[in-house]
């Protein structure tokens, strides 16, 4: 899934270029996924699932010490990482739910969030891994 969590920090980067919004592609990243999962899992379960992500995270970059998630779901400290550990970060998290839901709904939840991927044909459920 680290290929796929690069894709999405990549497409965050090409839509902040024509925005006015200050959030960084890993916030964005972060934030999309948050809503997704928050209807599939509720609030407690989006949060479940980040802290587990960031703890596995950090075993892999250790800059993700910035990043914490509070009881209501809001992801901090993002902001404060590079890209290449908010997309270690990211494919954590799509790992994870990988493990809960399998590859066909975490990608469909991606879908959800990212509709340009599938229109455009760039995602490729063997190559994402």
């Amino acid at each position: 899934m680290k290929r796929l969590a690069q894709r999405l920090i990549a497409e965050e980067m090409t839509a902040r270029a024509d925005s006015m919004d200050r959030r960084t592609p890993g916030e964005e990243v972060c934030a999309k996924l948050r809503n997704a999962l928050v209807r599939l899992a509720g609030v407690d379960g989006f949060v479940a699932l980040m802290r587990r992500s960031i703890t596995l995270g950090r075993k892999n970059d250790p800059s993700l010490h910035a990043v914490a998630v509070d009881a209501n779901g809001s992801v901090s400290g993002v902001d404060q990482v590079d890209l290449d550990a908010a997309a270690v970060l990211v494919a954590s998290l799509l790992d994870l739910l990988e493990v809960f839901i399998g590859e066909a709904l975490t990608l469909g939840v991606v879908l959800g969030s990212w509709p340009e991927l599938e229109e455009k044909g760039e995602l490729n459920y063997e190559t994402e891994r």
